[in-house]
């Protein structure tokens, strides 16, 4: 059996990453998928349609999973990090 990975997944206020990590935290495969700025409606507002992140994310995963087939049917978990207070 090859080793487990772990498939982090970071949406940030730029991009949505999907990261896969061995056993010993090295980095093994990453996907950056850019991300619209912000919807501002008032000053000093700034708001994201969470659908958006969502589809961004899944956006990631698959730009991963293009690129790196062979590594999907080893992720035995999934962690999900976000900016700040989302």
């Amino acid at each position: 059996m090859s080793a487990p990975l772990l498939l982090a997944l970071d949406q940030g206020t730029q991009s949505a990453r999907a990261m896969l990590f061995d056993a010993h935290g090295e980095l093994v495969a990453r996907y950056q998928q850019h991300i619209e700025p912000y919807v501002v409606d008032q000053p000093g507002h700034a708001e994201q349609d969470a659908n958006y992140f969502w589809e961004q994310l899944g956006q990631a995963c698959q730009g991963l999973w293009l690129e790196h087939a062979e590594l999907r049917s080893r992720v035995v978990a999934v962690s999900l990090t976000t900016q700040r207070a989302s």
